[in-house]
């Protein structure tokens, strides 16, 4: 346990805001995910949120769209973001020495019309980008903290049926 406590001690808190945009057309629903590129020093080629690090003192909300800006080249308006809740995760970089710990910061984007919104997207960060459905995500190389974020949107979309 003493190695444990030490590594909480010495983590590295972060607060992170993240959006995942969610489809309901054309068939069952499907949340658009980021695969990160190999540089990413956490979860390198893994799939994950876009979004990113909440600055000293800005609402989560506000990190959100700043970050869609910035990875995407799109303004998303905050009363189009749905709030799906914060969660905590821990991170062990892959040297296997270094940790991070800290909250996650959760919205879902509803997107009505996905060829459009994909073909809108300007990428400046990770590898790519793909919508999945539910049944797909447990296959998915990603970290569990965000599987069940994930999770966490798709029963909120079956509970609004």
């Amino acid at each position: 346990m003493e190695i444990l406590e030490y590594a909480l001690r010495n983590a590295k808190r972060i607060e992170a805001a993240v959006v995942l945009p969610y489809t309901t057309v054309p068939t069952a629903p499907s949340v658009l995910l980021q695969k990160k590129d190999e540089g990413y020093p956490w979860h390198p080629l893994a799939w994950g949120f876009f979004g990113g690090q909440v600055e000293a003192r800005e609402p989560p909300v506000k990190a959100v769209i700043r970050e869609c800006l910035e990875e995407w080249g799109r303004n998303v308006n905050e009363s189009d973001l749905l709030y799906l809740g914060t969660s905590p995760f821990a991170d062990t970089h892959p040297d296997g020495v270094r940790m991070r710990v800290g909250l996650h910061h959760a919205y879902a984007l509803p997107v009505s019309d996905p060829k459009d919104f994909l073909a809108s997207i300007r990428l400046t960060e990770g590898a790519g980008f793909a919508l999945f459905q539910r049944e797909e995500i447990s296959g998915l190389y990603m970290p569990t903290h965000n599987k069940f974020i994930v999770n966490k949107l798709f029963n909120k979309l079956a509970e609004r049926k």
